[in-house]
Parts: C-alpha cells; sequence; structure tokens
C-alpha cells in the first residue's frame, strides 16, 4: 500500500477513536496527517470510502498473518494458538480499531454490509478448518456452536480490552483462550447432546460476488499457473474497484477479461459477470 495512504488510514483510525467518526472532519484528518485535502481525495473518495478501506485493511492484514503460521506450524493446536496470538498481538498494537467501531455505531450501507458479510464467512471457514483439523470428525455436528462460542471469548476479551484499555501479554492471552476453548469443545464432545444449531440453518450468502472473487483467489493460488501472480493482481484490482462508493466498471471489465482467458477459471468468471449484472448498483 501507498506510504501516504497508509498514514491516512492510521491517523483516522486514532482520530475517530478520540473523537468519533461523525465529528471527525475530512480537513482534520488531512491536517493531522500532513497532507493536502485533494491528496486526502486522490485515495478516498469520501469518509465512508476511508472507512471502509480501513476495514479491507486490517482485514488482510489478519489474513496474511494467519496464513504465515500455517506455514512455519505443523501440529493443529500450535497452528491455532500462534494464530490467535497473531490477533492479539495486531489488537494489541492497535487499540485504536477496536475503539473505533466501539465509539459510534456506524453504518454506512450496503457496501460495508457486503464487506462485513464477507468477513463473517470468511471465519466461519477458518475457524471450521482449524477446529477439525484439531478434533476430527466427532466435533463436525458442534461446529456451529464452538464457532459461536469462540467468536464470544475473543469479542469478549477485544470489548474489555478496548473500554478498559486493559495491557495484556498476547503469548499469554491465547493460551488462555485456547484452554477455555478446549475445555468446551470436549465437554460437547464427551456429553454427545444435540447441537443448538446446524450448519444447514446458518444463511450465507454464497452468491454474491466478493465470495465468489474469494473462490476464484483460492483456485488460482492452488493451480500451476505460470501467471499466477498476474491473476491474483487482478483479482485484488476486482475487489478493490468493486468496494469503491463509485467503481469504474471499465477496471473492473478490463481485469475481468484477463481473468476469461484462462480456462481454469472462465465459468467462475462468467458467474462473476453476471452476479454484477444482476445486482446493478455497480
Amino acid at each position: 500500500m501507498n506510504k501516504k495512504k497508509e498514514k491516512i488510514i492510521e491517523v483516522s483510525m486514532k482520530l475517530f477513536a478520540e473523537k468519533g467518526f461523525h465529528a471527525t472532519s475530512i480537513s482534520e484528518i488531512a491536517r493531522t496527517a500532513n497532507v493536502s485535502k485533494g491528496a486526502f481525495y486522490l485515495y478516498f473518495e469520501s469518509k465512508d470510502d476511508l472507512l471502509i478501506s480501513i476495514f479491507e485493511f486490517y482485514t488482510r492484514v489478519i489474513i496474511e498473518k494467519l496464513e504465515k503460521v500455517i506455514d512455519t506450524e505443523s501440529d493443529p493446536f500450535k497452528q491455532f494458538e500462534r494464530q490467535l496470538e497473531e490477533i492479539m498481538t495486531l489488537f494489541r498494537d492497535h487499540k485504536e480499531y477496536l475503539l473505533m467501531h466501539f465509539r459510534d455505531n456506524i453504518h454506512i450501507g450496503d457496501k460495508m454490509d457486503g464487506l462485513v458479510a464477507k468477513v463473517h464467512k470468511q471465519t466461519f471457514d477458518w475457524t471450521t478448518e482449524r477446529v477439525l483439523a484439531m478434533y476430527g470428525d466427532k466435533v463436525k455436528p458442534y461446529i456451529v456452536d464452538v464457532t459461536i462460542q469462540l467468536d464470544g471469548l475473543v469479542g469478549s476479551y477485544f470489548k474489555w480490552i478496548a473500554i478498559h484499555k486493559l495491557e495484556f501479554d498476547p503469548k499469554y492471552l491465547a493460551k488462555n483462550i485456547l484452554q477455555q476453548f478446549d475445555i468446551l469443545v470436549q465437554k460437547q464432545i464427551e456429553a454427545n447432546e444435540e447441537p443448538l444449531f446446524h450448519i444447514q440453518t446458518l444463511q450465507f450468502d454464497c452468491s454474491n460476488v466478493h465470495t465468489q472473487l474469494e473462490k476464484i483467489r483460492t483456485k488460482i493460488k492452488r493451480s500451476n499457473l505460470e501467471n499466477k501472480l498476474e491473476l491474483l493482481d487482478a483479482v485484488i484490482v476486482i475487489e478493490e474497484e468493486l468496494q469503491k462508493m463509485h467503481p469504474k466498471m471499465i477496471i473492473v471489465y478490463s481485469m475481468i477479461e484477463k481473468l476469461e482467458q484462462e480456462e481454469a477459471i472462465a465459468t467462475q468468471i462468467k458467474s462473476i459477470i453476471q452476479k454484477i449484472e444482476e445486482r446493478g448498483q455497480y
């Protein structure tokens, strides 16, 4: 990411945490970041667009950190503990991100709602993968229940840390959360009772554009295509453009055209075009 754009993001998070999203002006963000107001609009179309960029930026940072752990740890329990530690470390070092969410009740429409839904699905997929790796098929019936419980554990700690500005050791907290989570999972497996919720009752929109793009990204990563990096860049450009308040469709379709040339993903790309045209909001 451009250094100046990253600086604006960091400054705006601190201001949003201190003063609130609605009380912070673009002029104040630009002045504090030591950039002109015009420079702000080079990177962001509005304050809402900035908020979406913050959400997207830190989501991507978290995903990258989680993926790196898998490359360095083979034991599933150690992987999970290390991934939790990475998440805790990120939030310790960027408390402004937490405070920003607790400071104001922010709602900016379908774009952010779509991103939140996308991250919610990614979180569920990540938890499912980790839990199955640790406990095997015996935990499958309880996968929704244990995901909710883990979300509750982590989310509650984040909430108290943010509100009370608590100091903590990410490594120790991650280990403690894993221990509590392990007790919850083991008790449910041993009790062998009917789960509270089943995966079939969840209402993930697996047809939305961002979910389809994520599937294409995964397929490209696992492929042996020579131009893999170029194709992944094209997917990122599409994602970033569609997240803007007023995306430039000429950019989106030029990237789609590049992806369409690969037979391995051509069918999925046609589906993306159809979804974009159906929604009509772009």
